[in-house]
């Protein structure tokens, strides 16, 4: 081969691989384009909670910027869980039935622990944190409590862009049964992805998703979602669904792939109201319902 044809060659595969980057690139970003992304420090204008509605309506999810979630906490409380996930099977299933506390379950590709309010089942308003029995109490602790005040903030926004009374679902769900978990998933192939699932919520909270995490859209496609460091996601749960006569629709996820094992963990809230609380239609307030009014300790 001579020379310049080989500097031509040389060329032609530096532009091909160019190009190439230049399209994986814009991909990666066209995708996390089609879900909108706010500005958490907007939060106090007026217009904030209409965009928040806008989002939600077009694909169930929505990605928020700028929340006041440290990276820090969210290392403290991978390594609490990790610290967990290494004990023997014999001391993890000991705490299989303290769902309202802390709880631990095994599925097919994955496992989890969840730590709850205690408030839920009990009349004594003094306990409302459970204590984690296992790890570090003050790591799980404070984090639910971050999460739970953020969620009411998140939710005073939706219905002041609903244009309802702001404190409509706060008080739906004050003293419910929100849960903090976070979900360890098996080496997933590609060939053979999680299952499918909507979130029996209110709203929930992703503080971090797996790496190939995907959103089922409107169109019928499954299309991936990532978050940077300051971001996270919210995604609309079925009982939002219902309330507002499937205006908003629930979201419908599922991860596709995951190998390493940083990249196998999710951490939610779920925001769930009292069980006690009456699920009934308020928006939009004219339409006929398309569910009936139930409680909500019938949808768990």
């Amino acid at each position: 081969m001579s020379i310049g044809l080989f500097w031509i060659n040389y060329a032609c595969l530096s532009i091909e691989n160019t190009i190439k980057t230049i399209f994986f690139k814009y991909s990666y970003h066209l995708i996390n384009m089609k879900l909108k992304t706010l500005n958490w420090n907007d939060h106090d204008r007026h217009e904030f909670g209409e965009h928040l509605i806008s989002g939600l309506k077009k694909n169930g999810m929505i990605i928020l910027k700028k929340v006041p979630c440290q990276e820090n906490n969210l290392k403290q409380i991978k390594e609490s869980f990790f610290s967990f996930s290494n004990q023997d099977d014999d001391i993890k299933s000991k705490y299989n039935e303290l769902e309202n506390t802390f709880g631990y379950s095994k599925e097919t590709n994955s496992e989890s622990i969840q730590f709850s309010r205690k408030g839920q089942i009990t009349e004594d308003p003094a306990i409302d944190y459970p204590e984690n029995l296992i790890t570090d109490p003050i790591t799980f602790q404070n984090y639910y409590k971050i999460a739970d005040s953020f969620s009411s903030l998140i939710l005073r926004k939706i219905g002041r862009g609903l244009q309802i009374q702001e404190d409509y679902f706060p008080n739906l769900i004050e003293r419910g049964y929100s849960k903090l978990k976070l979900t360890f998933y098996s080496i997933i192939k590609k060939n053979n992805p999680s299952k499918e699932i909507q979130d029996t919520s209110l709203i929930t909270i992703h503080f971090s998703i797996p790496k190939n995490f995907q959103l089922l859209t409107p169109e019928g496609n499954w299309e991936s979602v990532s978050l940077e460091k300051d971001e996270i996601l919210v995604s609309s749960g079925t009982i939002l669904s219902r309330v507002t006569n499937n205006k908003l629709k629930a979201a419908e996820y599922r991860i596709s792939s995951c190998i390493k094992k940083n990249d196998r963990i999710h951490i939610l809230f779920y925001i769930i109201p009292h069980p006690n609380s009456q699920i009934t239609k308020i928006y939009p307030p004219t339409e006929r319902p398309l569910f009936k009014s139930i409680k909500a300790s019938s949808l768990n």
